[in-house]
């Protein structure tokens, strides 16, 4: 006697999308950082997630707090500079 095989119950889509919000905003810090001066960055990153969680009664926005979004800002700027610090090694600007 053979058993059936067992599967695992598919996630509704919103839980997949619950799990993915963090990366989406991440992902979106990363495209402000690209587009913007750094310091101006940072300050809309926060200004985003200060409105976005002192509005709603949720206190998370795209699934991070207030804390964890200034944590991956802070984050994006050191990796950022570490970044630039090596590429600057690496290839230094041409001498004039």
């Amino acid at each position: 006697m053979t058993t059936p095989p067992t599967t695992e119950p598919r996630t509704p889509p919103s839980d997949l999308f619950d799990r993915f919000q963090p990366v989406i905003a991440v992902g979106a810090m990363v495209a402000t950082f690209l587009l913007m001066p750094q310091a101006f960055a940072v300050s809309i990153i926060a200004l985003v997630w200060v409105i976005a969680t002192r509005v709603t009664r949720d206190r998370r926005f795209l699934g991070l707090s207030l804390t964890e979004a200034l944590a991956w800002a802070a984050t994006l700027v050191i990796v950022f500079l570490c970044l630039a610090i090596v590429l600057y090694i690496v290839a230094p600007p041409a001498a004039r």
